[in-house]
């Protein structure tokens, strides 16, 4: 605790919930708690009171962000944090902290933006590289509408899902002979059952 700004005073006022609040987050929620700097394994007595009041035997400090789809957006507050070990009756099905307000380290906003945009960075990097195997600009071209007579719309039915195969393969970028093989095994499927 040499080098913590976590003291002893601060973790006696969270233990025994002085000026302390309960933030609640869910899973899809707007608010997350992110990052654990200077976290505090709390032993003997600690322990014990942590453990009466419901909380975990770890302190430590966090920013309460506002999200976008689980990245920071806007730093909020930053607290010194212990977490309850179970759900409040309060906040059913959500992880509760308790917290007391603590000074804003802007390292660690500056390296949870940095992990955002790492994240955004690496998403757009993955859709790019896949979308043009998708082929999503090409259009798949339209069978033609024929007229037959009835005994032959079965094999009509076999011709027109072998094509279907073929196109929608052909779609998702898998290799022609992978397409033509489940063309094949259709065709076949339909002409089993007409027999």
């Amino acid at each position: 605790m040499a080098d913590s700004p976590i003291t002893k005073e601060i973790i006696e006022r969270l233990l025994s919930g002085v000026d302390t609040t309960d933030v609640p987050i869910g899973d899809v929620s707007d608010e997350q708690l992110y990052g654990r700097k200077f976290r505090l394994r709390l032993n003997g007595q600690w322990k014990e009171s942590a453990s009466e009041v419901g909380c975990d035997h770890e302190v430590y400090q966090s920013i309460l962000w506002w999200t976008l789809a689980y990245i920071p957006i806007v730093p909020l507050k930053s607290f010194y944090v212990m977490p309850y070990r179970e759900w409040k009756e309060d906040y059913p099905d959500m992880d509760v902290y308790r917290c007391l307000p603590a000074p804003t380290l802007t390292t660690q906003i500056v390296i949870h933006y940095l992990i955002g945009l790492l994240v955004i960075g690496v998403s757009a990097l993955l859709i790019l590289t896949l979308v043009p195997k998708l082929r999503l600009v090409t259009p798949i071209p339209e069978a033609p509408l024929r007229r037959v007579p009835e005994h032959d719309a079965l094999q009509v039915c076999s011709d027109s899902g072998s094509k279907l195969f073929r196109d929608a393969y052909r779609f998702v970028g898998i290799s022609p002979s992978v397409a033509a093989s489940s063309a094949r095994l259709f065709a076949k499927v339909c002409n089993a059952s007409a027999r």
